[in-house]
């Protein structure tokens, strides 16, 4: 029979194929790295052939195969170009064959669709080979010309050499990966069974956990030696590993005397089973202890009129949330459980960033704001909302919970929206009644002056002609006359605290005083009036309304000293909020318990006018100025033992 002899390129062609065989074969043997090893394998493969494209495409648990390395694809095509598994792609063809598939021409009636497509290219002919590490389809590798019947069966039996040296280099990254797994365990707990159930060997930490009594366990039964594991998931589960010939992992309880909790990894061989644990006792402990914590958080939760919620560390996982938040945003309180951010959605717009903002910092950062929710029927709520990381930590000792509580502030809200609106009413009120105070006190003062006038042309042409009556009379209306314009200069005075004051400054207290005591020598000297006084700081204020506070102080001091020399005592005194509180003592006839309150009083006299000069007007004045340097003064006296007044002003430094 006549045989044609290979021609020399064709030998080329197959000796190139066996030397690039070769070479990926010991490629596969030193890497550790698969990946690279792929994307190797792929340009390799793809120029021996000249094809325009080759693909290493794996298989999905959701059915699909996915492009892992490749070239002559988009740079973005690896990770994303997926096609379906099953027989009507080129892809699902070679993945259930035994052998690599030709495809000759993808055009003709009956052939497998090329998917997924190659952007920018028509595919007309293909050829790939499974990829089966240990016999798992694991994947298919694949080539593709835009010629038809570009591939013919050497091509085909090359494709399924290289897919062959890719399944061995997969099954032994698997298996390093596995003994990386296994050596990972040597600092558990470990005992290896044999085929009989006979212990082979235990290590110390094995010894320290189940054997506390130092018995020698090694050849005796796993069953007889721990009875109580017969009725329990260990006997199930490593019964399970030997027949099935698959590792198992599985957490169970040992009752007395080890009385313990086990985290159990068995992995079954020819000769038994090798088993790794350790004793997660104390993370159970935990978690139980959070579970019961969590069942009384729940109940305590579910009857308060405040919002509670309970979140994972990750602030958008949401494990309570009780039913008061209904009430408040009108929503379904388990929406959350699957819209956690269903909350913020009905925030007002003007406040929603912040919220959201803030919110997903924790737990890193705490939560603290105050915004608006706008209810589905339009009713708008104020909420205060706080959440922080809470105290239940895991075995490992991590954060694993977020507490937070929303209380509904709406009532609160309107409510200092009122004062606001009353406060904002009397200060206008307020200011209108100044205003109204001045005019009446600068309007009366004409037709005083005109009053005064004609008295003293009175006293000026009839002086002499009046008699005792008249002359008496007479006194009575001048005397009025002269009370009314310090009622009405009082009046003034007291109505331009506010408007006529000067700006605040550092004042010293101690120039003050000299200054005053200047103004009531005469009086003090007369008196026979002794004022001892403390040295008195620098504070800031409006140095001419001080003064008058002084004035009046000191001047009230020796009206009403009674019968005995005025004696007055000044001191200071800081107090912990940056103030001083200035005190005025004498020692006169002090005032009844009864009348404290009405001293502050607008034009209120305790005495009659005969028996003590004044106005009525300047204990209140004083009252006022000290209340526009953001002060107070109340006074302590009772009737035979002196007065003390007491008003407070801010320190010009840190009070010492």
């Amino acid at each position: 029979m006549d045989q044609s002899l290979p021609s020399h390129g064709e030998l080329e062609r197959r000796l190139r194929r066996q030397e690039v065989v070769a070479d990926l074969a010991q490629q596969a043997l030193v890497t550790d790295d698969v990946a690279a090893l792929f994307e190797t394998t792929a340009e390799t493969v793809a120029d021996c052939l000249d094809a325009d494209a080759c693909g290493l495409f794996e298989r999905q648990h959701s059915g699909e195969l996915v492009l892992r390395a490749g070239t002559g694809w988009p740079e973005d095509a690896v990770g994303a170009a997926a096609a379906p598994e099953g027989p009507d792609s080129t892809l699902g063809r070679a993945l259930r064959s035994p052998d690599a598939v030709v495809v000759a021409d993808t055009g003709e009636e009956g052939e497998p669709a090329v998917q997924p497509p190659l952007p920018g290219a028509e595919v007309r002919s293909t050829v790939g080979a499974p990829v089966a590490p240990d016999g798992e389809r694991w994947g298919v590798l694949e080539l593709r010309a835009a010629a038809p019947r570009a591939f013919d069966e050497a091509d085909a039996a090359f494709v399924a050499d290289v897919a062959d040296v890719l399944a061995s280099a997969l099954a032994a990254d698997r298996r390093q990966s596995q003994a990386e797994e296994v050596y990972g365990r040597i600092s558990d707990a470990f005992f290896a069974l044999d085929e009989e159930w006979r212990f082979t060997y235990l290590n110390d930490r094995a010894h320290e956990l189940i054997n506390p009594g130092d018995e020698d366990l090694v050849g005796e039964n796993v069953w007889e030696q721990f009875p109580e594991a017969v009725t329990r998931e260990f006997k199930s589960k490593y019964e399970h590993a030997v027949d099935e010939q698959e590792s198992v992992t599985f957490e169970e309880y040992y009752p007395e005397p080890l009385d313990a909790w086990f985290e159990v990894s068995a992995y079954p061989s020819e000769t038994g089973l090798s088993v790794y644990f350790q004793d997660v006792t104390e993370r159970k402990r935990v978690e139980q202890e959070l579970r019961q914590s969590e069942a009384r958080f729940r109940m305590l939760a579910e009857e308060l009129e405040e919002v509670v919620w309970m979140t994972t560390a990750d602030p958008t996982e949401f494990v309570y949330v009780n039913p008061a938040f209904g009430e408040v945003w009108g929503m379904d309180h388990e929406t959350l459980y699957d819209q956690p951010l269903a909350f913020i959605d009905a925030i007002h717009p003007d406040d929603r960033e912040q919220v959201r903002e803030a919110y997903l910092a924790l737990p890193e950062e705490p939560y603290d704001e105050e915004y608006r929710v706008v209810r589905p029927d339009g009713d708008v709520r104020w909420v205060h909302a706080r959440g922080t990381s809470a105290v239940a930590p895991d075995a490992d000792g991590e954060m694993v919970r977020v507490i937070g509580i929303g209380e509904d502030v709406t009532e609160h809200k309107r409510r200092e929206e009122r004062l606001e609106e009353l406060v904002a009413e009397l200060e206008s009120s307020n200011e209108r009644l100044e205003q109204f105070a001045y005019a009446a006190s600068h309007d009366l003062q004409e037709p005083l002056r005109m009053v005064s006038s004609y008295l003293q042309l009175i006293e000026d042409r009839y002086g002499e002609e009046l008699d005792e009556e008249a002359r008496e009379f007479f006194d009575f209306a001048v005397d009025g006359a002269d009370r009314m314009r310090e009622m009405i200069q009082g009046l003034l005075a007291y109505s331009r605290v506010e408007t006529g004051g000067n700006p605040f400054e550092p004042v010293a207290l101690d120039a003050v005083l000299d200054a005053v005591e200047d103004d009531l020598r005469i009086r003090i000297e007369d008196s026979d009036a002794e004022i001892d006084a403390d040295p008195l700081p620098t504070v800031v204020g409006d140095e001419g309304q001080l003064r008058q506070v002084f004035q009046n102080l000191l001047d009230n001091a020796i009206e009403y000293s009674g019968d005995d020399d005025p004696r007055i005592r000044i001191a200071a005194t800081a107090t912990d909020d940056s103030r001083w509180e200035i005190t005025i003592r004498d020692e006169g006839i002090g005032i009844d318990p009864e009348n404290v309150d009405r001293v502050f009083e607008v034009f209120e006299r305790l005495h009659a006018v005969g028996d003590h000069a004044g106005t009525g007007i300047g204990l209140a004045l004083v009252e006022r100025i000290v209340e526009r340097h953001g002060g107070e003064i109340r006074v302590d006296s009772k009737p035979g033992e002196g007065t003390a007044f007491t008003f407070s002003l801010p320190a010009a430094e840190p009070a010492d």
